[in-house]
Parts: structure tokens; sequence; C-alpha cells
């Protein structure tokens, strides 16, 4: 609940961000005008993860938008931008399930088809594959990114639940025809499941404590 203040009707929404310090999940919750109450303030229930571990959430970030297009934010962080104020004060919540997921998916393979030209004239689609799992609470996204050490230019895709079939998470990576020629080397794959675990898969160059090696190559050659 939220006791918004300001002059009757300025509100559009409002978005808090809740953090875990210890393994970093997060949730947000948006509050607009349907979430107003005959006293001013705002309500809205929180969904968390069945999978979600025992844990406490505090608010890191708020931030408020006015129907006149003006942005306020807030937030715990120590901040150098002066338009971002510090919180008005300490809001949290304790997740007290106890069952969890607190490993994150495993990516086991990634490839790309041969191009196809799209029905528009000016794209071309690269079908892509991921193979990926997650127990138990099950993946929730996996972004693909490819990019050209020659130009710097990237291609991403973000693949999801409607994408899963036979095993496999499939669909096209659409190219317009503007995109800069080259040879784009698969440069990371990031996954997250319902849990909030998130791991990202990266190139030897880009390995840390927090990073895991791609297990595959892969590539797009757009000419």
């Amino acid at each position: 609940t939220y006791p918004a203040s300001g002059q009757p009707g300025t509100v559009n929404k409002i978005t808090l961000l809740f953090e875990n310090a210890v393994n970093r999940h997060k949730y947000s919750v948006t509050l607009t005008e349907d979430d107003k109450r005959a006293d001013g303030s705002y309500s809205k229930t929180l969904d968390i993860s069945p999978h979600e571990p025992p844990g406490a959430f505090a608010l890191k970030q708020m931030i408020i938008k006015t129907k006149a297009g003006e942005t306020r934010t807030w937030s715990s962080a120590t901040n150098d931008d002066p338009s971002v104020l510090p919180l008005p004060y300490p809001a949290s919540f304790t997740v007290q399930t106890g069952v969890g997921d607190s490993n994150p998916p495993i990516l086991s393979g990634l490839g790309v088809s041969e191009r196809i030209r799209g029905d528009a004239d000016d794209k071309t689609d690269y079908p892509l594959w991921v193979e990926a799992s997650d127990a138990p609470s099950g993946i929730d996204y996996i972004i693909v990114k490819f990019k050209d050490p020659a130009s710097g230019e990237t291609l991403s895709k973000v693949l999801r639940d409607a994408h899963l079939k036979d095993g496999r998470y499939t669909g096209p990576i659409v190219v317009k025809e503007e995109q800069v020629p080259g040879v784009y080397d698969l440069d990371s794959v990031t996954l997250c499941d319902r849990a909030g675990n998130r791991i990202v898969y990266c190139c030897q160059k880009d390995l840390t404590d927090q990073k895991r090696l791609l297990p595959v190559r892969a590539a797009l050659d757009i000419h």
C-alpha cells in the first residue's frame, strides 16, 4: 500500500522495486488509477513465485509518473544524480515459504539454420534454436545476443514459453536490409527462471565469477 501525495488525479502510475540483498532476486509492482482507494492511497497485491526461496526483500527504488508527463525517482542507492532522491522511508517484506529454487537455468545447446527470406522485401529470417532446462521453477526467458567484432553491431532475440516446441526454444532472428553486413558471432546467452535466478553464458574474454563460459559457438553471416 502506498499513500501517494499531491493534487487529486495527478498521479499516472507508481512503480516500486524490491530486492533481496542475498540472492539479488527482484520484484516490481506498478500501481495505477485502478488501484486507488477512496482515502487517496494505492493498494495492489504483489505476486511472488511459488519457488521463491525464503528471504527478505527491501524497497530499492520508487518511480512516480504524473499525468503531466513528469517523472520523480527515489532510490536507496547512493546516486550523484540530483534528480534521484533518497527514499523517504523504508519498506520491506519477507518470503517464508519452505521450498525454493536457487539454481539458475542450464544452457545445453544452440544453433542457427540457413537464412530464409522474409515475407517483406526488407528483411531476412535466421531460424534460431536453443536447448535449455531449469528445475523446479522453469525458464522465464532467454536472451541470445550476437555481435560483429569488426563493427561492434549487435543482434538479439528474446525467447519465452511461447517459443518452446519439442524440447527446444525456437524463433527467427529478423535482420533488416539496413543492418551492417558482417559475421556476427554468438556473444552471450542470458537465462532467467521463474524464481528470479539469472545466469549469463559468455565468451572467454568476458568471463567473471558471475558468468559461465558458452558451451557452444554459432554465427550469423549477414551480407
